[in-house]
């Protein structure tokens, strides 16, 4: 991976399409800064400002085509790669804009972050190539007149042999370094020199090889990297080896330091990490008791003086739990590890939710807060809905925060649309006390408020709209601030959203209804949580559900109480002393008899990060919450854990917990999409599922085998040999799997968890082999 911002220029004049490769783009693992142009000229006046290390041209712009673009200003490109971008069934004029200049060719399907990654990956090499070429050529050119220059003031040894293992040569700085005399070891063998030379030249003949190679040889406190060469004659035997010795002890003493000084910074961000994991759970456990007492006295009889101030107690719990929230957005964000869903939803109930959730608070300070949504919106898009929902309500709380009399509006309108995806733009505007024209430019910085006198006022960490911006952004959007002091405030972002496919559709329209938030039988459920608040708290929620609770404190008195009653669901808090909760499933998992080894176990952690659930979930875990949680949640997942079937319990390890063995009564593969590529050609269509079903075992082979070894570029290399196949077969979840491991198998990230990833994608790769083969005896290829 590069390791430098490089330049991305995007010339496209459709707003959607150009929106959707932005986001790609920035989500295509590369650091870019992007620019974008909606025509040839301003993409002209834009490569004459700025040096590109890519350009992605849309083939039809309003005032010319890609054709004549290359043609006109190859010259202006000043060597940049450009990549056209083309429509479905224009491969041959793809073809010939490669012969007038460009490095390649994207169809407009392929424009994802996938695809688009692969095109600048393809980019970047060719300007590598170009500059190498260009290096090497000046270098050659310069290479005579330098090489004495080199050997006189460079520390390194020429040296020779010729068959007879006899110096021919001997000479370089670095045999000062060594205080030795040429004269005494030019024309001397081996046997002799090494008399004269400070180190143990029998190296060089112990290594004596028909190939190049290196060794390390140290003398007199230096360091020399010696590589050898062989000669050969005339008949193709070897004829003696020649090479150069480097002194590398500075390199070495310099690589060394910058290994203490990774593993520091290394050390440094694991501190933070565990840091701001132990901070989440030391503050949250306090809140939920807050939090949950606070709900619970509500509901009591209270005089109106008990009432303020108990709902000031349970404002003051809501706004601290803001502030840990933000804290650990802000620490993904830095850390590259925001990640975000795909998933099929309504906009319209996502700003009907954000309403009905704010419009109680408007209400309180005498302000009116409306909603305008466009009737042309698409009824279902495919995006992350909590992630849009942590948008639009941060830049409601903040309008009416800092409105006291007026109105606060949201507005939802569809800007552009194709058939592939929408542009969705949001407005949220207020009467409230507007922001200063020289602190527009800054509201969005981290840390940063409107005044020095915001913070004292209206509280506040002046983290939520760097937090927003940042959501938008990497979503591939776009947001901007207007203001005038005094009279209120607009923020406008504008996000791409895909539509989706019919199966997606089928499948979000078909699922399974939400149980009905009621427990139909009586219920054992053991408590196990050392927190005297909290589980004082968890028994009077669940009180009414008329289920019998059972209480442990601890994972010993956990496992006591399992061996001597006979118990529903398990919640299991994680942190505890004697025995925390990941020791806790780890017992009931292997060492108690069935059917108690498989009772039904719920997290209950403080530590609310996606990491910590998917530990949780892979260590045999049913299912996860975090502190602190609504009583309708607890509840509704109580309900779907005492429905559900027992399953066969697998014994994982605390340290190299694996994934969960997928559904075997759902079918993986996906096959329309190979069917429709055949075009009836059942010969294709059966030979590609006999071509997988014998490469892939190879396939997977190879790559266990290299993570088992830690070769992590082999691991890389491996996984991207197979996502294609998997694409092909609809495999989406071993094609996201086998993605995961070559990016993080790139990025040297994650690793601990790639070989529980392996495992989960050949259990995959097991059943989808099983419905491969039925669905082969159904295609019979003539002989």
């Amino acid at each position: 991976m590069i390791d430098r911002k490089i330049n991305i220029l995007v010339i496209d004049d459709d707003t959607v399409d150009r929106m959707s490769m932005v986001r790609s783009v920035r989500q295509s693992g590369f650091d870019c800064e992007v620019t974008t142009a909606t025509s040839c000229e301003e993409g002209v006046k834009a490569i004459r400002a700025t040096k590109f290390d890519c350009v992605f041209l849309d083939y039809n712009l309003p005032d010319t085509n890609g054709f004549e673009f290359l043609e006109l200003y190859a010259s202006e490109l000043r060597g940049a790669p450009v990549i056209v971008i083309t429509s479905q069934g224009d491969e041959k004029l793809a073809v010939e804009a490669m012969r007038l200049g460009a490095c390649d060719y994207l169809p407009k399907k392929m424009v994802t972050p996938e695809g688009v990654s692969q095109g600048i990956r393809y980019a970047l090499r060719i300007s590598e190539e170009k500059r190498s070429k260009h290096l090497f050529e000046r270098a050659l050119h310069d290479s005579q007149r330098k090489l004495e220059t080199i050997i006189s003031g460079y520390p390194i040894i020429l040296w020779d042999l010729n068959k007879d293992m006899v110096f021919t040569m001997f000479k370089g700085h670095g045999v000062d370094l060594i205080q030795v005399d040429p004269a005494d070891i030019i024309g001397k063998p081996l046997e002799e020199a090494e008399k004269v030379l400070p180190f143990n030249v029998q190296l060089l003949r112990d290594n004596y090889q028909p190939y190049e190679y290196s060794i390390d040889i140290e003398s007199k406190g230096r360091i020399f990297e010696v590589t050898c060469t062989p000669k050969f004659d005339s008949q193709g035997e070897q004829d003696g080896i020649m090479g150069i010795a480097t002194d590398i002890t500075d390199f070495r003493k310099n690589e060394n330091q910058l290994k203490e000084h990774l593993n520091q910074a290394n050390e440094l961000r694991q501190m933070k990490e565990q840091f701001l994991a132990n901070m989440s759970h030391e503050i949250r456990t306090p809140i939920h008791g807050i939090m949950s007492l606070s709900n619970l006295l509500i509901k009591s009889q209270l005089n109106a003086e008990q009432l303020t101030y108990l709902k000031a107690i349970k404002k003051s719990a809501d706004n601290l739990l803001i502030i840990i929230n933000d804290i650990l957005d802000i620490s993904k964000i830095e850390a590259q590890k925001m990640t975000f869903e795909s998933t099929v939803f309504n906009v319209q109930e996502i700003i009907n939710t954000s309403w009905e959730l704010f419009n109680e608070k408007a209400k309180e300070k005498g302000i009116t807060l409306s909603r305008n949504i466009d009737e042309c919106l698409p009824e279902y898009i495919k995006g992350d809905p909590t992630r849009l929902s942590q948008i639009i309500n941060n830049l409601i709380n903040n309008a009416i925060k800092f409105t006291n009399q007026g109105h606060v509006d949201i507005s939802v309108q569809l800007s552009e649309t194709n058939e592939r995806c929408s542009m969705i733009t949001f407005k949220v505007k207020d009467s409230g006390i507007g922001i200063a024209q020289h602190q527009l430019a800054t509201i969005f910085d981290m840390f940063t408020q409107a005044g020095d006198d915001i913070t004292r006022k209206y509280g506040g960490t002046g983290l939520g709209l760097s937090i927003v911006k940042n959501l938008v952004e990497l979503q591939g959007g776009l947001i901007k601030a207007e203001s005038t002091l005094g009279t209120g405030t607009t923020f406008t972002f504008s996000m791409p959203f895909e539509h989706p496919a019919p199966d997606e559709m089928d499948a979000y329209l078909n699922q399974s209804e939400i149980p009905e938030s009621k427990i139909n039988r009586t219920l054992r459920i053991l408590v196990v949580e050392d927190n005297d608040i909290n589980r004082l708290v968890i028994n009077r929620i669940m009180k009414d559900w008329g289920v019998v609770i059972i209480n442990a404190v601890n994972g010993l008195d956990a496992l006591e109480k399992l061996k001597e009653q006979e118990v529903d669901i398990v919640l299991l808090d994680i942190e505890m002393p004697e025995m925390n909760g990941y020791q806790c499933i780890r017992e009931i998992r292997q060492s108690l008899p069935e059917p108690k080894r498989s009772v039904a176990v719920m997290a209950m952690t403080a530590h609310a990060n996606k990491k910590e659930r998917d530990k949780c979930i892979n260590l045999g875990m049913n299912d996860y919450i975090s502190k602190p949680f609504d009583p309708q949640d607890l509840k509704q997942k109580i309900i779907q854990l005492s429905n559900q079937q027992v399953t066969e319990t697998v014994v994982l390890d605390i340290d190299k917990a694996e994934e969960i063995t997928p559904d075997a009564t759902r079918k993986l593969t996906n096959l329309s999409y190979l069917k429709e590529l055949s075009e009836g050609n059942e010969s294709f269509f059966s030979d590609f599922i006999r071509l997988f079903l014998t490469n892939t075992p190879e396939s997977m082979h190879e790559l266990g085998n290299a993570i088992t070894a830690k070769e992590w570029e082999r691991v890389r290399q491996a996984a991207h040999k197979m996502k294609p196949s998997f694409n092909y077969l609809g495999l989406k979840e071993a094609h996201t799997i086998a993605a995961s491991i070559e990016q993080d198998a790139m990025n040297r990230t994650e690793l601990e968890s790639i070989p529980a990833r392996f495992h989960k994608l050949a259990e995959i790769c097991h059943s989808a082999f099983e419905e491969l083969e039925t669905e082969l005896k159904t295609y019979q290829t003539p002989s």
